[in-house]
């Protein structure tokens, strides 16, 4: 595994919360904060875009969806779609359930303004089975989301049901879609109200209504906002927070199932983050920004690239 530092400071400004796609031969990277989220106007609503993740041009400093963070953007049958997050931190947290699509990433139409799931951030989203997934996610810090949602058009959705008991409602997991299955992975657990904690658990579904616990406690330590994707026939998971101060970690590991993780010989040689961007690129990772909790100066717009 071979890591290579392709900017310091890309003319995107340092944040966390973003998005970005590989879309039609470039990287469309939207919204984010640059700070805390106490501030407004810290959140963006711009749209970049790159074909080489070192030179980048700014399609839009205002695109017509609301400024927003913690939410999602996928691509799916070509198009470029985004949904929720957060609008608004303070002084009244302001969640969004809208849905947004594009051909272009500057031209952008809604959808609906208003999905028949809750408004959200911290939620996981993922093309699955030629549908869209919207699952988990957490308006506040008093109510947390299991529910699982999907879509073709991003405006009837269906809401799957299980019979069984699924994963335990979270914000911060990681989902990809891998070997025909849904995979949840990690993530931060409503205990009860305004109290949670970090989990190591790891579930999938075929259908997004039948769930299976793979493992209830992963090698890899209990954390949040791990960043988990498909390559190399393999799901790898880099990093991710601790339920403790100063908690990011900075281990790698991947599986072939889900139950059992092997770790890397491998640490990331970015300084430790959540809350970036993770794409796969050809036989490439690319990593955009992300923030550490707590630090004034603690928000990224470098970029990284890993090769195998």
């Amino acid at each position: 595994m071979r890591f290579h530092q392709v900017q310091v400071e890309a003319p995107w400004s340092a944040r966390h919360g973003h998005t970005c796609v590989w879309h039609d031969g470039r990287f469309i990277l939207a919204g984010g904060c640059e700070a805390e989220g106490t501030d407004p106007s810290s959140i963006r609503r711009d749209v970049w875009t790159s074909t080489d993740g070192a030179r980048w041009s700014c399609l839009t400093d205002a695109a017509e969806w609301p400024e927003r963070y913690l939410h999602q953007m996928l691509v799916f049958r070509g198009r470029l779609w985004m949904f929720g997050g957060m609008h608004r931190y303070r002084p009244d947290r302001v969640n969004l359930n809208d849905v947004w699509v594009s051909d272009d990433a500057e031209s952008w139409q809604q959808i609906t303004g208003a999905a028949p799931w809750p408004p959200r951030h911290v939620f996981s989203a993922v093309v699955h089975d030629d549908r869209m997934w919207v699952i988990a996610g957490a308006p506040d810090g008093m109510v947390y989301f299991n529910d699982v949602w999907s879509s073709q058009d991003g405006l009837h959705w269906t809401e799957h049901h299980c019979e069984r008991p699924r994963f335990p409602v979270r914000k911060n997991p990681a989902c990809v879609s891998f070997r025909g299955r849904l995979w949840i992975i990690g993530g931060n657990e409503l205990v009860r109200p305004a109290v949670s904690q970090t989990v190591h658990d790891v579930w999938s579904s075929e259908d997004g209504a039948d769930w299976r616990r793979e493992t209830s406690a992963a090698a890899w330590s209990a954390r949040d906002f791990p960043q988990v994707v498909v390559w190399r026939d393999r799901m790898w998971l880099f990093g991710g927070r601790e339920d403790r101060p100063d908690g990011h970690v900075s281990d790698i590991w991947w599986s072939k199932d889900g139950i059992t993780w092997h770790r890397s010989e491998h640490q990331t040689p970015w300084p430790v983050r959540h809350c970036g961007a993770m794409q796969v690129q050809g036989e490439r990772l690319w990593l955009f920004g992300g923030c550490l909790s707590g630090q004034r100066d603690g928000h990224f717009n470098d970029m990284w690239q890993v090769r195998s």
